[in-house]
């Protein structure tokens, strides 16, 4: 099992503005058609962002990762650019700037876990 329970990430975009943001997450479920190796099924993922928010230069989303349940940025984007009708580019810039582990069911960085190595 995976220690990994959250992440952080940076999408590097200026498709999008507040009004469509807070449209998108107003919705009672995000429902996106989710691939795994074996099968394809509808799956919302709204409970997985944990955050989201529009920043200077693009999208700051947490999002759930993991073992447990792990939702890909990407994922995330292609169903909002569905609903506020706007195609993203071939390539966009996706940059993770942390990773969580859950300690008495609050995220904590995993560079706030454990000790160095010597």
């Amino acid at each position: 099992m995976s220690v990994v329970a959250g992440a952080d990430y940076k999408v590097y975009t200026d498709l999008f503005n507040q009004n469509m943001l807070d449209a998108f997450m107003n919705q009672d479920q995000i429902i996106v058609l989710k691939k795994t190796k074996k099968s394809e099924k509808e799956v919302n993922i709204k409970p997985l962002i944990y955050n989201i928010k529009l920043e200077d230069d693009g999208i700051f989303m947490q999002v759930a990762q993991g073992s447990a349940s792990n939702l890909k940025p990407d994922l995330v984007m292609d169903a909002f650019a569905k609903f506020a009708q706007v195609t993203l580019p071939e390539y966009v810039t996706y940059e993770r700037l942390d990773m969580y582990c859950l300690e008495d069911d609050n995220l904590v960085s995993l560079d706030d876990i454990g000790g160095n190595i010597e």
